[in-house]
């Protein structure tokens, strides 16, 4: 039975060029690569729900009609982005013939970028420094998209080169020395009413935004793109692991889980003291590791998945350890939408944060 979405904003494209069963595959694998929620896979239509919304295929002779949905008009524009992006790693020129049923007006910022203005920097603790943003459009900065980016353009005296919509519904970066340094960050409070955005940064020696707070100043613009990526895990019993990458994040997520969730944090930083701000719940343990305890932190990880009670595993750190930790879970064959394993950064001297 055709599984009817319930979003608000719609958009079709038709793809002359990609035959049904070939996108339908493609799209099963990443799927599953994602662990996305599969809706309807069949001969005539296949339908995955995303973070974002829902991408529905059907055959349209030799071709393809892709119709996506999504419940705002920032998240459809995530989704046209990610499917054009898709489809360019298999052909470069079905992907920049693809257009869209809505208006996409080429050249415009796209719809999830906009400026905030740089009110205050205060220090939290010893590694963390918090700004205040006060940014026009918060509406999509819930509890199911607790990441966004900042935008840092280079140190030139050059005109900046922003993002723009390209007739696809694409986005045209910056490139060479034009090109944007744009960190992930969890936004740590959202207050709605005030139109302000606070964001925790962990500083570290190299890091360009590190480098860049400590000229900021107030009153400057700062450059926003989002929110998306990740949300609250919704079960009774969580287990939560990060470095201190994550620390913002999981202290976000221990504010939403109500009392009668139980579950763990672990905390894996320079050393066992952590002084980040954080309050988990009366029912949750709090364990801590250094640097040199990486094994036994993601060992840790994979026990709690292990345990058969139902709980929730979510797990941010270095690219490298999350991988390892994702493609065992994998392996184990854990359930979709029983755990969150993702990288917040590479051990890339090249790749700063």
């Amino acid at each position: 039975m055709p599984v009817q979405p319930e979003d608000t904003h719609s958009a079709t494209t038709e793809l002359s060029g990609f035959a049904f069963s070939a996108l339908s595959s493609m799209y099963a694998s990443i799927s599953g690569e994602y662990d996305l929620e599969i809706l309807d896979h069949t001969s005539e239509r296949f339908a995955v729900k995303t973070d974002y919304g829902t991408y529905t295929l059907e055959p349209l002779g030799s071709g393809t009609r892709v119709a996506v949905s999504a419940e705002s008009a920032v998240n459809l524009h995530v989704l046209k982005d990610g499917f054009v992006l898709a489809i360019s790693h298999v052909s470069t020129e079905v992907a920049e013939a693809v257009r869209w049923s809505d208006t996409t007006q080429e050249g415009s910022l796209p719809p999830n970028f906009q400026f905030g203005e740089l009110l205050e920097i205060t220090q939290v603790c010893r590694t963390f420094k918090r700004l205040r943003l006060a940014v026009p459009d918060l509406k999509a900065f819930n509890d199911e998209a607790l990441h966004f980016r900042i935008l840092r353009p280079p140190e030139t005296d050059a005109p900046i080169d922003w993002p723009r919509l390209k007739k696809n519904g694409s986005v045209a970066w910056p490139k060479g020395d034009a090109k944007l340094h744009m960190p992930v960050y969890t936004a740590r409070h959202v207050h709605h009413a005030q139109g302000l955005l606070d964001i925790d940064i962990f500083e570290h020696e190299g890091g360009q935004i590190t480098e860049w707070l400590r000229r900021a100043k107030k009153g400057e613009q700062v450059a926003v793109m989002g929110p998306g990526g990740g949300s609250i895990p919704q079960a009774d019993r969580v287990h939560l692991f990060g470095d201190e990458t994550a620390f913002p994040a999981i202290a976000r997520i221990l504010e939403a889980c109500e009392d009668q969730i139980e579950g763990s944090v672990h905390l894996l930083g320079t050393s066992t003291e952590v002084d980040y701000p954080m309050s988990p719940p009366k029912r949750f343990d709090v364990m801590t590791y250094t640097a040199e305890e990486e094994a036994r932190f993601c060992n840790r990880a994979l026990d709690c998945s292990a345990k058969a009670d139902g709980a929730f595993i979510w797990f941010a750190a270095e690219k490298a350890l999350a991988q390892e930790v994702r493609a065992c879970l994998k392996a184990r064959k854990a359930a979709a939408g029983t755990y969150y394993a993702v990288s917040y950064w590479e051990k890339d001297p090249a790749v700063s944060a």
